[in-house]
Formats: C-alpha cells, sequence, structure tokens
C-alpha cells in the first residue's frame, strides 16, 4: 500500500564535520516508525564517507549510488533489492567505496519522487551542509535540520550556512538549527543561541555519549 498522500523529505546536515547528523538522522527515523507504525526509508547520501550502514551492522550488497543509477527502472522487486530493513525503517546506505562523482540533480529528484511515493517520511543524511549534494536535497526537502555542536568552530559555521541559505533563496521556515551533544555545564542559554542566530533554536539534545557507544556496539537504535 502507497500513503494517500506524498511522504515528506526530512534532510539532516551538520555545518561541521562531526557534528552528529547522521546519529539523528539514524535514531530519528526509527523513532518515527516506532512511534507512528507509518513507512519510513532512510538514506545515506554521504557517498565519501556516509556510516548509517556501519551503525546498523548492515550486509549490503548495494547502495543509494546503485539506486541513482537504475532510478529509472526503479519497480517494487529491484527496490526490495536495494533497501536493506532495519527494525522496520528500509535503508538505501552510502557505498562501502568512497564514490566521488557529482550526484546529478535530475536522478536525485526521480528518487525522491519514487520514494515519496512508498513512504511517509524519506530522512536523508547528507554531508555538511556547505556541499553540492547537501544543497541539492535541501532543494528537494520539505524541512531540513542543521545540526551544530557548541564548540566555536561548529557555530560558526552554522552562521555561515544560515547566511548560505538565505543567499541561496531558502526561506526560514525550511530549515532549523539542531544543537547536538549540549552539555549541562555549558554556559550557552537557549537566548543566547536565539541571538546567535538571530532565529528560535528549537532542539538541544543532550549528550549521553553511553547510551549512544551501546546503540552502535549493538547496531540497534535507541529508545525514542
Amino acid at each position: 500500500d502507497t500513503p494517500a498522500e506524498l511522504g515528506k523529505v526530512v534532510v539532516f546536515s551538520a555545518a561541521k564535520p562531526g557534528a552528529g547528523s547522521s546519529t539523528l538522522a539514524t535514531h530519528t527515523a526509527h523513532a518515527i516508525r516506532k512511534q507512528t507504525g507509518q513507512r519510513v526509508l532512510l538514506m545515506d547520501f554521504d557517498l565519501l564517507g556516509g556510516a548509517i550502514g556501519f551503525y546498523l551492522k548492515l550486509q549490503a550488497s548495494y547502495s543509494v549510488v546503485d539506486a541513482l543509477a537504475q532510478v529509472d527502472q526503479l519497480d517494487a522487486g529491484l527496490w526490495a533489492a536495494l533497501t536493506q530493513s532495519s527494525a522496520g525503517v528500509d535503508v538505501l546506505p552510502a557505498p562501502d567505496t568512497p564514490y566521488g562523482d557529482p550526484v546529478e540533480q535530475p536522478r536525485l529528484n526521480d528518487l525522491l519522487e519514487y520514494s515519496r511515493r512508498l513512504y511517509d517520511w524519506v530522512i536523508i543524511d547528507t554531508p555538511t551542509i556547505f556541499h553540492r549534494t547537501s544543497l541539492l536535497s535541501v532543494s528537494e526537502s520539505d524541512q531540513t535540520f542543521l545540526v551544530s555542536t557548541t564548540d566555536l568552530a561548529s557555530l560558526h559555521l552554522a552562521r555561515r550556512a544560515i547566511s548560505v541559505l538565505q543567499q541561496l533563496g531558502f526561506s526560514r521556515d525550511r530549515y532549523q538549527i539542531v544543537i547536538n551533544r549540549m552539555d549541562r555545564r555549558n554556559s550557552l542559554a537557549g537566548a543566547d543561541l536565539n541571538r546567535l542566530f538571530k532565529c528560535p533554536v528549537p532542539a538541544c539534545i543532550p549528550n549521553d555519549y553511553f547510551t549512544l557507544h551501546r546503540a552502535i556496539s549493538l547496531g540497534d537504535p535507541m529508545m525514542p
């Protein structure tokens, strides 16, 4: 069965490498599946170093690159062969071997349109926001979460990213800032972050290395 309406595309992208956008994309996809029972697809577009397949301990023969290459031939049988399942979430991981060729926008568009017809939610992990693939994904998305940590370089790059997105014509309701790995001892308050980014920061994710380490070690999603 396909959803009555086209599914929503949600992009996670980091302001700086290591901010945790892959982790948030992975566990958000599983949380949506667990809480709603809706159909969820998780795609890893970090084609040079995507880690979602590793996080979930997938033994994948195919990747999102194969889906892009065969996008004009997709049908139910091919799609079942391309995707892996993880706790009810369908996954298109990044390739094991880094892939450096540019993603063609028409193929990306066709892949996402096909995915929207099959799933209620399409969650995409991308490289850092300044990467071409990330910006192409943002242009196709309903909502983007720009992930930053509280270190000064990450905050600086997040502010720069907001400026880039504004210059490219993306409206402010298309993207939101998420602060990841917020330490309880950090002196930054919500009001400080709002002033820094000149917009509300809707979510600050607390630091929890132990739970995350356990989840990655076992290849299991965290609880919602």
